[in-house]
């Protein structure tokens, strides 16, 4: 479990503030930020009241630090460590070079670099602080981090979104499959250029569906992208929800639909987007545990959409 993991790297700190808010529209992140806030939780830990919301477009370092004093700071996880989202990285390397006293954790990340010069030069900004672990929370990224980050301890944990424990679907289904598939850079195109085929086939069966995907979550909830803060973490949850239960078997290339299904107890079947997200998770904490297998959680992970659906409708026809 994340606290066990994340428990001995805080240095006993009383102070332990959490950055980089998700302020976007991917609502896995949001999972992230519940679960981390969670594991905090559970050590006994809360943040200073005075602690500034630290964003990638908005940071008070000055406020930031008389918040956390000697304290520890802890980096927000998920999947945008490296140079897919350079913004997140920067605030990162920033926050490293002002606070160089403060114990600082990385939660548990996905590693994608596509430029050795960017992973270089972010290694050599973090290799220079005193006090800094990067969670990694596949074994493909903690192999990634010995490459391009073996200055800096690092370690493999789990995923923080777990950290949220069993979540009730917020509604009976309503539909038979509930489509959640990436629109983003991290999409597989050869997958995506077979989307509108699948549905057709799907059409000419009667078989009923919705297609959705995290980052269109703002027409389920009436707010702006301004408008966006701490406390509407749970509402992202919650539209997460609304978005998967409705159908009987959820399929998605996002590992957080993955994982929000498990929570929920829904039948699942997943295919990797282009960095194998998906497929890299379930190998390094699913896999090995007998009760995380696919016979025990109806969860299960295709080559691509079409054997998903396939796999899909043999669930259906069975009764889930």
């Amino acid at each position: 479990m994340l606290p066990f993991h994340c428990a001995p790297l805080l240095n006993n700190s009383e102070r332990v503030v959490l950055v980089d808010l998700p302020q976007h529209w991917n609502l896995g992140d949001s999972f992230l930020w519940l679960g981390e806030l969670n594991m905090m939780g559970a050590l006994g830990l809360q943040q200073p009241p005075a602690t500034p919301v630290c964003t990638i477009n908005s940071c008070n370092l000055d406020l930031l630090g008389a918040a956390v004093g000697s304290g520890t700071i802890l980096l927000h996880g998920g999947g945008n460590f490296g140079d897919l989202y350079p913004a997140h990285n920067q605030l990162r390397s920033t926050i490293v070079r002002r606070f160089p006293n403060n114990t600082i954790v990385l939660m548990p990340q996905s590693v994608v670099y596509r430029d050795e010069r960017l992973a270089a030069a972010d290694a050599a900004v973090f290799a220079s602080h005193r006090s800094l672990t990067l969670l990694a929370r596949t074994a493909e990224s903690l192999e990634k981090l010995g490459t391009h980050f073996n200055a800096t301890p690092r370690a493999l944990s789990p995923d923080a979104a777990f950290m949220l424990g069993p979540v009730l679907p917020d509604c009976e289904p309503t539909v038979d499959i509930a489509f959640l598939l990436r629109s983003d850079i991290e999409r597989r195109m050869e997958e995506h250029n077979k989307t509108d085929a699948v549905l057709q086939s799907l059409q000419a069966r009667n078989v009923t569906y919705t297609v959705d995907d995290w980052l269109g979550w703002q027409q389920y909830a009436h707010v702006t992208h301004e408008t966006l803060d701490q406390a509407l973490a749970s509402l992202k949850l919650h539209v997460a929800n609304r978005i998967l239960c409705r159908g009987r078997v959820v399929v998605s290339d996002r590992m957080h639909a993955m994982i929000l299904a498990l929570l929920m107890g829904r039948p699942f079947v997943g295919f990797d987007n282009n960095n194998r997200k998906l497929s890299s998770y379930r190998a390094t904490h699913l896999d090995p545990q007998p009760l995380c297998r696919p016979e025990h959680t109806r969860s299960f992970l295709t080559s691509g959409i079409e054997e998903a659906v396939a796999k899909a409708l043999q669930l259906l026809d069975a009764g889930v």
